[in-house]
């Protein structure tokens, strides 16, 4: 444990679990260096000289060292830290990542945190973050992470240490973000394309506006007909739902977000982005739409923002 032989195992940063002894690394700072060779020598010299005044420095220096240590320690065990993601993140753009932290106890823990993308002092920096268990605004933290490519939004691990409350020991924990955010890919601003695609996809077009098919869901009316409940989806999610329909609605090919409007060499980060300016464009203006992917079609419904950004992140 003292100083520990590897670096030490990654715990979760949910909030869940409290670090443990076992997921604690710690070595002694020069200071703990040096008042150890103190220790040493005032020794030798009470053995060789017999002074007394000498056994009771070393046995007085060797208590504070003795309690820096298990002071340091105190200041991460019990610590838990949870990681989240507050809104939406697009490509290019820096990911805010807010810490919160918990723990037993209510005393106050003086901890550094090396906040960057690297294990290197070029690549991020140390930020000090006091903690108080019973302040929970105090115990916040933004950590702002560089800009990052479409899909699973990577978090490198994150070093917390504490040198508290002497300085003669420094205590070291490794957190991994284990949430699945997504990445939304960057969107790109061009002029609404020709449609391009054959008949089938605009027969399914005419079948939407002609009310063959559902349109979106609404909560369920009291004395609505039960024909009209969404069966499958309250099987799944347990609310009543109602099928509404559009019937006699205006065709509009803005509406029908297809991969197949573009040419078909089209780089995939390039028609991403295409398809996420015209999805954010389709809910700026509140208008009902449709996305349409290789392997995926994304109706109207609730959540479909979220569904189909993701989906665009992913593909």
């Amino acid at each position: 444990m003292w100083p520990w032989p590897k670096t030490p195992e990654a715990l979760a940063a949910d909030g869940s679990r409290g670090l443990s002894w076992s997921l604690i690394r710690s070595h002694p700072t020069r200071l703990g260096w040096g008042i150890l060779l103190a220790c040493l020598l005032l020794w030798v010299m009470a053995v060789n000289y017999q002074v007394n005044v000498a056994y009771i420095l070393v046995f007085w220096l060797f208590g504070v060292l003795l309690a820096g240590v298990l002071m340091c320690w105190r200041q991460l065990l019990g610590l838990s830290l949870q990681a989240e993601v507050a809104g939406e993140c697009f490509a290019g753009e820096p990911v805010p990542l807010h810490l919160r932290a918990g723990g037993r106890g209510r005393q106050r823990r003086w901890l550094w945190l090396f906040l960057g993308h690297g294990n290197d002092d070029e690549h991020g920096h140390w930020q000090p973050w006091t903690v108080h268990s019973a302040d929970t605004d105090a115990a916040a933290l933004e950590w702002l992470l560089p800009p990052q490519p479409r899909g699973y939004l990577q978090v490198p691990l994150l070093r917390c240490i504490s040198t508290a409350p002497f300085g003669v020991i420094m205590a070291e924990s490794l957190w991994q973000y284990n949430g699945e955010a997504v990445v939304y890919p960057a969107p790109l601003p061009h002029a609404l394309p020709q449609l391009s695609h054959g008949d089938e996809t605009e027969r399914h077009r005419r079948t939407l506006a002609s009310g063959e098919d559902i349109a979106y869901l609404q909560e369920h009316q009291p004395g609505a007909s039960l024909q009209q409940v969404a069966w499958k989806q309250y099987a799944k999610t347990g609310q009543l739902l109602d099928k509404r329909f559009e019937e006699g609605s205006v065709t509009v090919d803005q509406d029908w977000i297809s991969y197949r409007d573009y040419p078909p060499h089209t780089p995939r980060e390039q028609l991403a982005g295409y398809l996420c300016y015209r999805v954010l464009q389709a809910e700026q203006q509140r208008r009902v739409y449709t996305l349409e992917l290789p392997h995926q079609t994304i109706a109207p419904g609730n959540g479909q923002r979220t569904q189909c950004l993701t989906a665009l992140g992913l593909w």
